[in-house]
């Protein structure tokens, strides 16, 4: 006996004398120190041999080392307790459901507030699902029964005290070998506080949203009455500009004329893009020489272009249709953020448009290529450019000005004339932006090699004929821009 564990001596010996007293098989575990001196847990199993009369002729057994088995047994038990613990500190409640027995954990009980005396199965858990959600997850369980889906749901339950609680569960499912269902085991936890936080989140969406739409709504029902404000301010600077003789309240003039036009830009983007969200803006669409736009376009924008000593260009790689179906006014404001960026984010070097239409049986390809040797944009910033109030970063907007967004205007003016605008562009190595656009194609449309010709200036003569022969009626609401067009019309003589 010296050779057992001193815990387990006491019950060894119990099991020795109730074998020797019932003359029955031994079966016991117990610990015995080896040749080491280490303790180790042996099975040990025996038998008693008997005489022909009953009487006990030995005992005949065997020990096994089982300290492998026992050790793997503790590491079990202990991970069960861990997981135990970590279950109940994540709030999560256990279930398991075999085809003729299941088990549910207190923590279940807890969150169907149902005593846990109550039977576990299924019925009684469906009994406690809200009724809305019960053809869902019924339907649910039985697929992933068949196999045909996991089971992972989130449904209401309604507690025994009428408190309703969101819950979210996932299943396991084990199978024989057939494909047999064999167990079933799985958890549940509360997800109330997380479904009201994103039914929370929802109605902040919604309401901003439709705070937006208002917004968009007010602006785009305005426009005319915010920007009228600003053309009796720059048209009155104008005005004054061409009265003033001393240069230096000419400059003064010119500052408030630039600073003015700079407002009304900002303005111009706010509405349009106001008008856009709100669907109030329409395309128009029309035939139109394409050659003219582009012939009038490169004469504004060379000007700018001479300003920065840059290069500026348009060029052909295809024939082009005489006519075009579009809306002329919309495809001239892409035309001219584009051109206009290019020029802004360029010190140095040139700025081309190269144009090429691409014609296929129902439809056509238009496509402007805005190509400038600028300070380039890294892929980060691009992933932000057509993005409203957007530009590549603050400095950006420090260096260059601007609101961000005319890319975002423009874009979405692309996308309404069934087109779209792309970017192509390394950091130091300039960019390349791309519009294209869809337009129908019509019979007997005849192509032209395009040469752009300057815009032809009205002569004195010309001038002073049509103005002989026009009358004005001026009509606006307001009484400043009467006057101020009465005055302008004046100054040109009519």
């Amino acid at each position: 006996m010296d050779a057992i564990h001193p815990d387990d001596r006491e019950q060894t010996l119990r099991n020795w004398q109730k074998a020797f007293e019932s003359v029955t098989p031994l079966d016991c575990e117990y610990r015995l120190r080896n040749r080491e001196g280490e303790w180790c847990w042996t099975s040990v199993r025996a038998v008693p041999q008997l005489n022909s009369e009953g009487a006990v002729l030995r005992w005949v057994g065997m020990n096994l080392d089982i300290s492998r088995q026992k050790q793997l047994q503790q590491e079990v038990e202990a991970n069960e307790k861990r997981l135990f613990m970590a279950l109940k500190a994540g709030g999560m409640a256990a279930w398991e459901w075999q085809p003729h027995a299941s088990f549910w954990s207190n923590e279940l009980y807890e969150l169907l507030g149902i005593p846990n005396t109550t039977p576990a199965s299924p019925e009684t858990f469906f009994s406690c699902v809200h009724q809305e959600d019960l053809p869902g997850l019924a339907k649910a369980w039985e697929k992933a029964i068949q196999g045909e889906n996991e089971y992972d749901q989130i449904f209401r339950v309604v507690r025994a005290d009428g408190e309703i609680r969101w819950l979210a569960g996932v299943g396991e499912i084990v199978r024989d070998q057939q494909g047999n269902v064999t167990q079933i085991f799985g958890l549940n936890w509360d997800f109330t506080q997380e479904r009201e936080g994103e039914e929370a989140l929802r109605k902040s969406e919604k309401q901003a949203q439709q705070a937006n739409i208002a917004k968009s709504a007010f602006l785009a029902n305005m426009s005319h009455e915010i920007r009228t404000p600003m053309t009796a301010v720059l048209g009155y600077t104008d005005l004054l500009i061409g009265m003033e003789q001393q240069q230096e309240k000419a400059e003064y003039l010119q500052n408030i004329k630039r600073n003015g036009n700079f407002l009304l830009d900002i303005i111009n983007d706010i509405l349009d893009l106001s008008k856009i969200e709100a669907g109030k803006l329409e395309i128009n669409q029309e035939s139109f020489s394409l050659n003219e736009m582009l012939a009038d376009l490169r004469s504004m924008m060379r000007v700018r272009a001479e300003e920065k000593n840059l290069e500026f260009g348009i060029e052909f790689i295809s024939e082009l249709p005489e006519w075009i179906e579009t809306d002329p006014k919309r495809l001239r404001q892409i035309l001219l953020n584009l051109i206009s960026n290019a020029i802004k984010f360029t010190e140095t070097g040139s700025v081309r448009v190269v144009i090429n239409y691409l014609r296929e049986k129902t439809e056509a390809t238009l496509k402007f290529d805005v190509i400038d040797t600028g300070i380039g944009i890294t892929p980060k910033q691009q992933s932000r450019l057509f993005q409203t109030f957007s530009q590549g970063d603050v400095s950006v907007t420090r260096n260059y000005g601007g609101t961000g967004l005319g890319l975002a205007i423009s874009q979405r003016l692309a996308h309404m004339l069934n087109g779209n605008i792309s970017v192509f562009s390394k950091p130091g190595a300039g960019s390349t932006f791309s519009c294209s656009i869809k337009l129908p194609v019509r019979e007997n449309v005849k192509m032209t090699n395009p040469v752009l010709e300057a815009v032809p200036m009205k002569t004195e003569t010309s001038m002073q004929e049509y103005q002989l022969q026009c009358r004005v009626l001026i009509v606006d609401d307001q009484r400043d821009v009467r006057h101020l067009t009465n005055l302008l019309l004046q100054r040109a003589g009519v």
